[in-house]
């Protein structure tokens, strides 16, 4: 049997993580370019870093269950992908830049896939490594061995180049669950942070004399956000138990993790959108911020119809 019940030091780490991202990382400090390059540097200072690297390797070594709990509360301030590819690098980068993706004197960034042998590079200025997640692995380059130009991304808070890689891979590991259920946790995280600011809309925006909380159409469309939100954090702690004990289910609850934090983060940050009402349709208003990366995040974890036939053939 799988216990999905936190103990006292993983609770501790939900608790500390949430504390900082919320001090740290308010979700509009995005109204500002550049905002993560601060935080990034915050997060190797707290130890962010560390924890999924080996002990060996001067980390704390603490398993998929940690971390996919920290990966939910940074979905939940939508902390830059960037700082996944950086803990990816620290783990199980080249050798020689472990210890600076821990102390924050360099970065990783991700790239997706965009046609041909094109790559759409995210956050490239200043890092060190491109890291590719692929279905089977994780390949990482030189980010100087990638050469393209600044185009207009999806989600404006994430500065985006397209463009070729023109060397060979340093490395490539056998590690697309960790990078897929990470990636899950932050989008869990997403849609746990579009119902929050609903949520808080909703009690404190007036009509007709009452907060719009009140009434049977807003209250239900908060309660089904929460619900999906819940859902998806829920099958991400399941998948992290999975791997974590190398159970026999974990490729199906992975997947099931993936197909329900896409889906939920997704359909939240539109239904914030909708609470917030005619202000929510406005770049003024940080619910779209929510909508955006949800579908960036869902881009790094590849073609949807891949997990929704993983989820068919394991049935």
């Amino acid at each position: 049997m799988i216990d999905l019940s936190l103990d006292e030091g993983q609770q501790e780490i939900v608790t500390s993580a949430a504390d900082f991202l919320r001090e740290a990382a308010p979700v509009s400090r995005l109204r500002a370019p550049g905002a993560d390059t601060a935080l990034h540097r915050a997060l190797a200072e707290w130890g962010w870093f560390h924890v999924g690297a080996a002990e060996a390797d001067g980390g704390l070594g603490l398993g998929p269950v940690e971390e996919a709990l920290l990966y939910v509360e940074a979905g939940r301030q939508l902390v830059a992908p960037s700082v996944l590819a950086t803990a990816l690098a620290a783990a199980l980068g080249p050798d020689d830049l472990r210890e600076a993706m821990r102390t924050g004197a360099a970065r990783a960034i991700f790239a997706l896939p965009a046609g041909a042998d094109a790559v759409l590079a995210l956050e490239r200025e200043g890092a060190a490594l491109i890291v590719v997640p692929g279905e089977a692995d994780v390949r990482f380059f030189r980010a100087s061995d990638f050469g393209g130009e600044r185009v207009e991304g999806f989600d404006e808070a994430l500065s985006t180049e397209r463009g070729r890689i023109a060397a060979p891979a340093l490395l490539t590991v056998e590690a697309s669950a960790r990078a897929t259920l990470l990636l899950a946790a932050l989008l869990a995280g997403n849609a746990a942070g579009a119902a929050e600011s609903a949520i808080a809309y909703a009690k404190v925006r007036e009509q007709f004399g009452q907060p719009i909380g009140a009434f049977q159409a807003i209250k239900h469309r908060c309660a089904d956000m929460g619900v999906a939100a819940f859902a998806a954090s829920a099958q991400v702690t399941m998948a992290a138990a999975c791997l974590a004990e190398h159970a026999p289910q974990t490729p199906t609850e992975l997947a099931a993790a993936v197909r329900i934090a896409v889906k939920s983060a997704q359909a939240n940050a539109a239904a914030a959108i909708q609470v917030h009402g005619g202000m929510g349709f406005t770049a003024e208003c940080d619910a779209h911020r929510y909508l955006k990366r949800a579908h960036v995040l869902a881009r790094l974890l590849g073609d949807p119809r891949r997990t929704a036939a993983a989820l068919l053939a394991s049935g």
